[in-house]
């Protein structure tokens, strides 16, 4: 695991989500656009269907130097996940240990929508670069609907000038980019990722 290459991992909800999901849809052709285009791997932290459009975009093409493997990073979070594939994958128990995989080394985020688990790496990950422990990447929250409420609540609560005070600067929230499913959205992120140095 301590010799990962720079990626950018992917993360979401492993059981709630459909293959003809939009936002399933989009990040296997982000993922095929990132493996045709940058050096950088791909890291996924959840199996399901995140796992299974990733595998066939990258599968589609990877290159007679590379194969899916060796450009796809499976961090996942117990044995039962790496039996579904039934490889040897990273895996681990300890959900603390899995966030740090995850992001160490990421080169950018990209977050689908998610459940708890999912939510505790996005916002790790958040807090480490607003307290600069972590070099500021690119973190993209795809799907507008299920990211824009829980992003103007945090604006709204955290932001509040009540009684409780303000508890993040106004540029934090900024750490965090909600995007859609459209082309342009992928153009959008693939002129970012030209940006980011390894």
């Amino acid at each position: 695991v301590s010799n990962l290459r720079p990626a950018i991992f992917f993360m979401g909800s492993a059981h709630s989500l459909s293959i003809r999901d939009p936002e399933v849809q989009f990040v296997g052709s982000l993922s095929k656009n990132l493996v045709t285009t940058t050096s950088f791997g791909i890291r996924i932290g959840v199996g399901g269907v995140i796992n299974d459009a990733i595998s066939q975009a990258v599968g589609k093409v990877a290159t007679s130097n590379e194969n899916e493997d060796d450009v796809i990073q499976r961090i996942l979070m117990t044995d039962e996940m790496a039996k579904e594939r039934n490889s040897t994958d990273a895996h681990f128990e300890s959900r603390s240990a899995h966030c740090e995989t995850l992001i160490d080394n990421a080169m950018a985020a990209i977050f689908l929508p998610s459940d708890i688990a999912a939510l505790n790496v996005l916002f790790a990950l958040v807090c480490e670069i607003q307290t600069k422990r972590r070099t500021r990447m690119p973190v993209f929250l795809v799907g507008r609907k299920f990211w824009q409420p829980i992003l103007n609540g945090l604006q709204e609560t955290l932001l509040s000038n009540g009684e409780d005070g303000q508890f993040i600067e106004s540029n934090d929230l900024n750490i965090m980019e909600v995007i859609g499913t459209t082309q342009q959205d992928l153009c959008n992120v693939m002129e970012r990722m030209e940006c980011v140095q390894i």
